[in-house]
């Protein structure tokens, strides 16, 4: 059993490691909508199923997401 969580967590930080190499991009329109949520002061989170060191890539990447106050992620639930 052990050895198995060893090789998941192996597979999560060659993920990690991948992710930073990709070109990631917002879907069209999505930061044009973020944006306009962050200026008009709306009360809003990013729900996602996603780790928060896999979230923090996407922020790396897509600064517009350092602006977001709130994120509940995987670890949250």
């Amino acid at each position: 059993m052990k050895k198995n969580f060893e090789n998941i967590e192996l597979i999560k930080k060659e993920k990690l490691e991948y992710l930073k190499d990709l070109e990631i991009s917002f879907t069209k329109n999505s930061e044009i909508f973020l944006l306009y949520l962050i200026e008009n002061k709306v009360n809003f989170c990013i729900v996602t199923n996603t780790n928060s060191d896999t979230i923090s890539v996407f922020k790396d990447k897509l600064s517009t997401l350092k602006l977001v106050k709130k994120y509940i992620c995987r670890e949250d639930y």
